[in-house]
């Protein structure tokens, strides 16, 4: 982080007035993140898109305050993409971007998010979510868990993840399997409970229609690193070839030195667990009869 992005972190303050009096409640799985201070209409907007995620019981629970900012965002990056930082101050975390700023606290459970352009909602809407999948990325890795991008499949009450690099394959494993459930095409929460890993189902997809989503948690059945290949073939990889394609394709990964170390002693743990394969194929559905 650069010295006037260090200077930035300074105006990021709790905010003085909340956008408005609402309140809502996400909640994947075991963690729930409460969100106040909304106003109406981006209440409405964040209620249609987490559909199915509003509601349910969760042990770890973090509240958030939303509010404006000024002087504490960055420039976005040279190609215009959104831009993100962060930087741990003891338990704290900085998040700074060209949307949003705002800090995670979590020893009190709690942090607020400032906006940049609050009176655009659609920008407002993605400017929290970027801040709600850093945040329950956070608290899974906390909890022994991840963030994986991968496309989940449910098939017999278990779900087989698929994973890897951009183009490797996982929305078309996706759209390969159309009598399945399918958890996602884009990104799965991986966590441990009660001595086994289970994946749950996120409001963060990619491209898949909201229809076609399965929502739920279930027994991680079989995890599978995708590789493209004429031919179809499954073969059980090398505990290091399995934790370092896992980390790469983790969430926010290389963000944060300290949040790293303890996600890859994470995922070593899972594949110690569960034990991961490559699946080559040519993206045909014949792939089924060899992993079930």
């Amino acid at each position: 982080m650069s010295e006037n992005q260090n200077l930035n972190l300074q105006n990021i303050t709790p905010p003085h007035q909340l956008l408005g009096e609402e309140t809502l409640q996400v909640v994947i799985a075991d963690f729930a993140i409460i969100i106040k201070g909304l106003s109406s209409k981006l209440k409405e907007k964040l209620e249609d898109r987490y559909e199915g995620f509003l509601e349910g019981s969760a042990k770890n629970i973090f509240n958030v305050k939303i509010g404006n900012g000024s002087d504490c965002f960055i420039p976005p990056t040279e190609d215009g993409m959104l831009n993100i930082q962060e930087k741990d101050v003891g338990a704290q975390t900085y998040i700074i971007s060209t949307d949003f700023s705002g800090l995670t606290d979590m020893e009190s459970r709690s942090g607020f998010v400032l906006l940049a352009r609050s009176d655009d909602i659609k920008f407002s809407m993605f400017a929290v979510e970027n801040y709600l999948m850093r945040l329950f990325n956070i608290m899974a890795i906390e909890m022994g868990g991840f963030f994986l991008h991968s496309c989940g499949i449910v098939k017999d009450n278990n779900v087989y993840l698929f994973y890897g690099p951009a183009g490797s394959g996982k929305s078309a494993v996706a759209s390969l399997s159309p009598d399945l459930g399918i958890l996602s095409d884009d990104m799965i929460l991986v966590f441990l409970k009660d001595g086994d890993y289970l994946a749950s189902s996120t409001p963060f997809w990619g491209s898949m229609a909201r229809a076609l989503r399965t929502k739920g948690t279930y027994s991680i059945k079989g995890c599978f690193y995708l590789v493209k290949s004429t031919e179809t073939e499954v073969k059980k990889i090398d505990n290091i070839k399995a934790m370092t394609t896992l980390f790469s394709s983790s969430l926010f990964g290389a963000f944060n030195s300290k949040r790293s170390s303890k996600l890859f002693e994470n995922i070593k743990e899972f594949v110690r667990r569960k034990e991961v394969n490559e699946l080559a194929l040519p993206l045909k559905p014949v792939f089924w009869d060899l992993i079930s």
